[in-house]
């Protein structure tokens, strides 16, 4: 897993990281990592600005390639290429906060992972269980699909929410997709 030449590096236009900048994140990650080249959580909470990301945890499972609570080079090189992409595209910022906000995967934001993000986005202001349950469900009879159902956020209504809403921090989305660049 070591051998930075066994990394795809596909071409800066697509995203991905040229030989110099991987072998930059290779050591990166093992100073991180105490010399190994996978981090643990606890590898990333040092980092104040990451301790700080109410995000980072989702963030973490989503590029935990296997499972095993360690990000591996591979994951991080994955990562760190996403985020590279942030940079200009609001469509990729758009993806990126819905795939946080999607836990199980499905392809939509329903209630409770609506519900979660509000608790972790608004902890300072210490909203109450009804008023978070009050903005998921006024949020979702608005802006959501598949109402009778008892309603989800699909990406289109997610990336049009954003849009229509500047103000809506996006921390997690490299400065917000509902952010004009």
């Amino acid at each position: 897993m070591g051998n930075i030449q066994s990394f795809s590096t596909t071409s800066r236009s697509g995203g991905g990281l040229s030989l110099k900048e991987l072998e930059r994140l290779q050591r990166r990650v093992e100073r991180l990592g105490r010399g190994r080249t996978e981090l643990a959580r606890s590898d990333l909470q040092s980092i104040p600005e990451l301790s700080q990301n109410p995000f980072m945890e989702s963030i973490f499972r989503m590029y935990d390639g296997d499972g095993d609570g360690l990000l591996e080079l591979r994951d991080v090189q994955r990562l760190m290429e996403r985020l590279s992409a942030l940079v200009k595209d609001q469509e990729a910022q758009c993806k990126f906060a819905f795939d946080i906000f999607d836990r199980n995967g499905d392809g939509c934001i329903d209630k409770g992972e609506l519900v979660r993000v509000l608790r972790v986005t608004h902890g300072g202001r210490r909203m109450s269980e009804e008023d978070v349950d009050r903005v998921a469900m006024a949020t979702l009879a608005e802006h959501g699909s598949e109402v009778e159902m008892g309603g989800v956020l699909t990406f289109e209504d997610f990336t049009r929410l954003m849009l229509s809403n500047s103000t809506m921090i996006m921390t997690s989305a490299g400065g917000g997709c509902g952010q004009h660049m």
